[in-house]
């Protein structure tokens, strides 16, 4: 398939050239699909190094957090930085998590004393896995 050019019209239909309709959204998209890939390449050799005869203290923390722990990070992903930035009453989002499981996101706006902080998010695996 020819990949559109920036002033072609849009795919999508909306009579819009690329750059000025769904641009921005495909490049984030493979942003997100890239770092993905990334991390669950990393979280996969971490796993792989770790043998059934290993003693996990032998491993550095860091590696075992990778895959064992979310807390003390730093969420910059993709669907990190959606969840913080949105103030709709709530947002649901699906993707792959940097060890390679797919995950639904439910995200709220968190406010403190009117102002907008973040969001509290939980993670869940959909039902159809």
């Amino acid at each position: 398939m020819a990949q559109t050019g920036r002033n072609d019209p849009c795919p999508c239909g909306s009579s819009k050239k690329y750059k000025r309709c769904c641009l921005q959204k495909d490049e984030a998209a493979a942003l997100a699909k890239s770092d993905a890939a990334r991390e669950a390449a990393r979280a996969r050799a971490v796993l792989d190094a770790l043998d059934d005869d290993d003693d996990l203290d032998s491993v550095s923390n860091a590696a075992v957090d990778l895959v064992n722990n979310r807390t003390k990070r730093i969420f910059n992903d993709r669907v990190g930085l959606l969840a913080a930035r949105s103030t709709a009453p709530f947002l649901v989002q699906r993707y792959q998590r940097d060890t390679g499981e797919d995950l639904v996101d439910l995200s709220v706006p968190l406010y403190v004393r009117g102002k907008h902080w973040g969001a509290v998010r939980v993670s869940y695996r959909p039902a159809d896995h």
